[in-house]
């Protein structure tokens, strides 16, 4: 996936009842919103060339839709905005072992975490900072868990047994 990718928690309405829906697993692809002024916001992927060129939508919660970093963890799996990560110390780098929330800096454009062992008031952490990014941070880093799903106070106990 590349930075273009986006992600949201889909949702499909109940029928019997208009006005609740029930969520579904995070769908990626392209995200699009309705500039009507309703609520709806969609992801969709790129035409199935097997089924007849149909281009798939999905309906998605607006507070759920993140985008990637174009980085991935050390499982191979991408990093997208509203990740939480585990840093693990080795000896070749100075951090200790950390967990962090992946965040998108609006005012300065860039991707960069929250360590949640820091006191946040300031900017996030950008990824850039770490020299020679592919082999000295993220070959330690994973993704654990995410905003919607998890605390990250839950998975810091998780983890630190």
């Amino acid at each position: 996936m590349d930075r273009n990718t986006y992600r949201g928690r889909g949702f499909v309405r109940v029928q019997r009842f208009p006005e609740r829906y029930e969520k579904t697993a995070f769908v990626y692809g392209d995200f699009h919103k309705d500039y009507d002024g309703s609520l709806y916001h969609y992801i969709t992927k790129l035409p199935d060339m097997e089924n007849e060129f149909q281009t798939s939508f999905y309906n998605v919660e607006s507070n759920t839709v993140t985008q990637c970093t174009g980085l991935k963890d050390k499982n191979g799996t991408p990093i997208f905005e509203g990740d939480i990560i585990k840093y693990t110390a080795h000896e070749k780098y100075l951090l200790p072992t950390f967990f962090a929330t992946v965040v998108f800096e609006e005012d300065y454009a860039y991707f960069g975490y929250k360590r949640a062992d820091q006191n946040n008031y300031g900017y996030a952490t950008p990824f850039s900072d770490h020299d020679e990014l592919k082999t000295d941070f993220l070959n330690f880093v994973e993704v654990v868990g995410n905003i919607w799903d998890n605390e990250i106070s839950e998975l810091v106990a998780q983890h630190s047994r």
